[in-house]
């Protein structure tokens, strides 16, 4: 049996579109055809990497075979990011596979899955560009829409969020916390793009969800985006435009985590990572002093601080802002139980449905 990526039985999920080209199904993470609107100044890539991103379906078929075309990123970072891609079987990982770096047209195969029918699912890179062509299962078997429905929730952050440093897909720390707590994620986290952009606001404030958390900062401090003066409206405005749009939403503002080089060290528009912090709070307190209960923030030091500091991806003769493979386990168990003391974790249904063989 054959079908392609775009099949109405093949359910996508961390998405916002989907575009079908030349035999392939690109998913990307903003509105594919307002990609200028979202990037003025060019640099549409990050949209188009499948961060979060996954498609799945309920097969009996013991094999699947996936025809697929990727894209590394124009620049290799240090330490450098692999394509692992994460297969998973009734909710549990089944397999992970490295797929090739760069190619118009590969195939990937999974073999060994269960007897009878089961949900199986593919969570693609995170720092890579993929699009999904033939999907292939054994003769005679069946492909079905998966019907199970999880509580929306969408992330907003950058490349720490986006989830550089992970293992594979599904150990980011916003994919660990979404399998542990039942959420449907979908990550709006792109590397050097969260700088409170509206157009951004005005997305996340668009897509359905249960739960909403901004975790902002960095890219702020790295860039110079913001200073001190523009800073409060931003985030005030960029938190406003979300709660207009959903008003009973829990929405979660966490500031920047632990980076040593940047905490006393003043950034292009003269805020160190520390005022930083202490401006968002601020920002924060003026929202939260207007008596909205569904508001919260979170002090991004609580989830990783300077006691964290060997769980850094870069070495310590380089600026260290990204965690490694335990700094992800370890800032997923602690977000959830702040989100948890909380009281913002949606609760929905069991995540796979019975099914019949």
């Amino acid at each position: 049996m054959e079908v392609s990526g775009s099949d109405p039985g093949i359910r996508w999920s961390g998405v916002v579109s989907l575009e079908h080209a030349n035999g392939f199904v690109a998913p990307w993470r903003v509105p594919y055809q307002d990609t200028d609107l979202y990037f003025p100044l060019g640099g549409t890539g990050r949209a188009a990497m499948t961060s979060g991103v996954r498609f799945g379906f309920v097969t009996d078929s013991e094999s699947v075979e996936v025809e697929y075309a990727l894209t590394p990123p124009t620049y290799d970072p240090a330490p450098p990011e692999l394509p692992w891609l994460d297969v998973f079987c009734d909710g549990e990982r089944f397999e992970t596979v490295l797929l090739e770096r760069q190619t118009d047209r590969a195939l990937f195969t999974v073999t060994g899955l269960p007897r009878g029918r089961k949900l199986v699912e593919f969570w693609l890179p995170v720092y890579a560009q993929m699009r999904i062509g033939r999907i292939r299962l054994a003769p005679g078997s069946v492909l079905l829409a998966d019907e199970s429905r999880l509580p929306a929730w969408t992330h907003y952050g950058c490349s720490i969020s986006q989830g550089r440093g992970a293992v594979s897909p599904s150990r980011t720390f916003p994919a660990q916390l979404a399998l542990a707590e039942g959420l449907d994620l979908t990550s709006v986290s792109m590397g050097g793009t969260c700088h409170l952009q509206p157009m951004f606001g005005r997305l996340v404030a668009g897509m359905p969800s249960e739960l909403i958390s901004l975790h902002v900062g960095s890219n702020i401090y790295y860039y110079g985006s913001l200073n001190r003066e523009t800073l409060h409206g931003a985030v005030v405005g960029f938190v406003s435009l979300i709660r207009d749009r959903q008003p009973d939403v829990p929405v979660v503002v966490i500031s920047p985590t632990y980076a040593p080089a940047w905490e006393a060290k003043p950034g292009p528009s003269r805020l160190t990572h520390k005022r930083l912090r202490s401006e968002i709070r601020n920002a924060m307190d003026w929202l939260l002093d207007r008596g909205d209960p569904r508001l919260h923030y979170i002090d991004g030091t609580e989830l990783f601080g300077e006691a964290d500091a060997e769980h850094f991806l870069e070495p310590p003769e380089r600026e260290q802002v990204h965690f490694d493979p335990r700094g992800h386990d370890l800032v997923a168990r602690r977000l959830g139980a702040r989100f948890a003391e909380l009281g913002v974790l949606p609760s929905g249904p069991a995540r796979t449905p019975e099914r019949t063989a």
